[in-house]
């Protein structure tokens, strides 16, 4: 007996193989949702597309419940996580928030420390021809919006989500529903 069944459309990977009424290839996600159940798999990778982060099971629910009921972004989440300034710890079961005052500090000192570049260049310009102080103005200016987007964009902002994240967890508790049940 060789018969081969194709799946419906894309919900399968590829085709079932009936050999002596053994099923040779099957499709688990096809089936998991036919019976009405959604595999940790689909919902990791449906969370990934969503977000952009790789995480835990218990990672991905307690992140969900931020975005659901706390007005969270996917994109404040994953600058936080990518940054490592939101992580989960498997052992407690629960988001660790790291937020160190030395990289708000390191922030805004990398915007001090270009502002002071920006003027050096600037102000010995300003008596000068009015070539030399537009160029050092455009030169000087796209320096320091750079070092201030970058310093927004990889440091302040994610530190940012982070201590909100870490004041909500202290107010609230926000905890793994399955981490939950399994205690």
């Amino acid at each position: 007996m060789g018969v081969s069944v194709e799946g419906e459309g894309n919900r399968t990977a590829g085709k079932l193989y009936i050999e002596d009424r053994s099923v040779r290839t099957v499709h688990h996600h096809y089936y998991a949702e036919a019976a009405g159940r959604v595999p940790e798999s689909q919902l990791q990778a449906e969370f990934h597309a969503h977000t952009g982060m790789w995480c835990p099971r218990c990672a991905r629910e307690v992140l969900e419940t931020l975005m659901l009921e706390h007005g969270f972004t996917a994109k404040d989440l994953a600058a936080a996580w990518k940054n490592d300034s939101v992580c989960w710890d498997a052992h407690a079961h629960r988001l660790v928030v790291r937020a160190p005052l030395v990289e708000a500090l390191f922030g805004w000192g990398l915007v001090a420390t270009c502002l002071g570049y920006f003027l050096s260049l600037v102000v010995p310009a300003i008596n000068g021809p009015s070539a030399v102080f537009g160029a050092s103005l455009a030169l000087g200016g796209a320096i320091y919006l750079s070092a201030c987007w970058m310093a927004f964009r990889f440091v302040l902002w994610p530190r940012r989500v982070a201590l909100r994240v870490r004041r909500l967890m202290e107010l609230e508790g926000v905890r793994c529903q399955s981490c939950d049940s399994l205690s």
